[in-house]
């Protein structure tokens, strides 16, 4: 299964500030804090429009954590109680990012259940899938699918990081580090496509699992709804090494 979130943010709101605002009895605190709200709403939106950042596009992001459909009973078991486990934060982030810019949002991970295409719905403006060098193939053949489509295709995760010039046979771009502002940036549109593109910063926040909880539950819980035995929740304890040695593999 996939979720599908749009946070109410207030570029959205603004229709209904007014609305509320055009009722709202003349005079007393009520009426000076909601002009002050809707003054507020309408600098951000031109903020917003200033910076060519969009709202409202249909996202989607997905993390194979397989390389295929299971080919026995057995192994959908153990995909069910150990691959599924798997998934990690950064797609979650994504997720979480790009629903604060007001997109509608679907995440979802494939496990080896099914067809991994029909995990995210149809008519998405961008794709952004998280891969593993061991899913690489099937992660190819679904950038040839979306891309027929119309849809911006975006990899990440270690494989992007360890072969970017690989996925840009397939990818419209790629991403070797990523934080929020970057991500603001792909789905406004400021890179070209067939591009490799990177934060260039040290990653230092991560939104909170409280934010992060509806892409949990459909990553790690049992039918999006309740955790069970098996259910493994992602946490970071450090953000990694704030130093850039050469030397080092890191």
């Amino acid at each position: 299964g996939s979720i599908c979130l749009s946070q109410p943010v207030l570029v959205s709101c603004g229709c209904y500030v007014r609305g509320i605002f055009s009722t709202w009895p003349s005079g007393g605190i009520g009426n000076t804090v909601f002009k002050t709200l809707l003054i507020q709403l309408q600098a951000w939106n031109q903020s917003l429009a200033q910076r060519g950042l969009k709202t409202g596009l249909k996202i989607g992001v997905i993390e194979l954590l397989a390389a295929g459909c299971s080919p026995t009973m057995r192994q959908t078991l153990e995909n069910f109680l150990t691959t599924k486990q798997y998934a990690s934060i950064m797609p979650q982030a994504v997720a979480v990012w790009a629903r604060r810019l007001g997109h509608e949002v679907h995440y979802a991970t494939f496990y080896g259940q099914g067809d991994p295409k029909r995990k995210l719905p149809e008519g998405l403006d961008f794709v952004f899938m998280s891969v593993y060098t061991k899913d690489c193939a099937l992660s190819y053949a679904l950038a040839k699918l979306y891309r027929r489509e119309g849809t911006v295709t975006v990899i990440g995760g270690p494989h992007a990081k360890s072969f970017p010039q690989d996925c840009l046979r397939f990818f419209d771009l790629v991403v070797t580090q990523c934080d929020r502002e970057l991500v603001a940036d792909i789905l406004g549109g400021h890179f070209q496509t067939n591009s490799i593109v990177s934060s260039g910063r040290t990653l230092v926040a991560l939104p909170s699992l409280e934010e992060r909880m509806p892409e949990v539950r459909t990553a790690s819980f049992l039918r999006g709804t309740r955790p069970y035995f098996a259910s493994m929740v992602p946490l970071l304890a450090s953000l990694g090494c704030p130093y850039t040695c050469n030397f080092c593999t890191d």
